[in-house]
């Protein structure tokens, strides 16, 4: 019994792994549900746990009866990826404008201070 699955029936180190693909998905959904509500301190801070469950969930190659399943998840955290990447642009340029404005006010003021003297 050296390979991971016996028939159907997963061993324990492949229910370990199935259980972190599992872990992964529903933390990008969640990681894009906090992107939605603007929530991006919290998005940044479960990037590093993310991280983590795809280099644990990568280190070994699946077992082939597990590959279709393991490729449907993969696929599906690319959707959430593509989405949560396309929020991040967004609110990048939206930080950009606001910076562009803050750094217009403060050069009106140093202008408007510098005429006063």
């Amino acid at each position: 019994m050296s390979a991971a699955l016996v028939g159907d029936i997963a061993q324990p180190n492949e229910l370990d792994r199935l259980g972190q693909f599992d872990a992964l998905i529903q933390l990008s959904r969640a990681m894009l549900s906090k992107a939605r509500a603007g929530e991006w301190d919290d998005v940044f801070g479960m990037e590093s746990q993310r991280q983590r469950l795809i280099r644990d969930a990568f280190a070994q190659p699946p077992a082939v009866e597990r590959a279709a399943g393991i490729a449907a998840g993969i696929r599906e955290i690319l959707a959430l990826d593509k989405e949560l990447i396309a929020l991040g642009r967004q609110r990048m340029a939206e930080l950009s404008v606001g910076l562009i404005g803050w750094r217009k006010g403060c050069k009106a003021t140093a202008a408007y201070a510098q005429n006063m003297r």
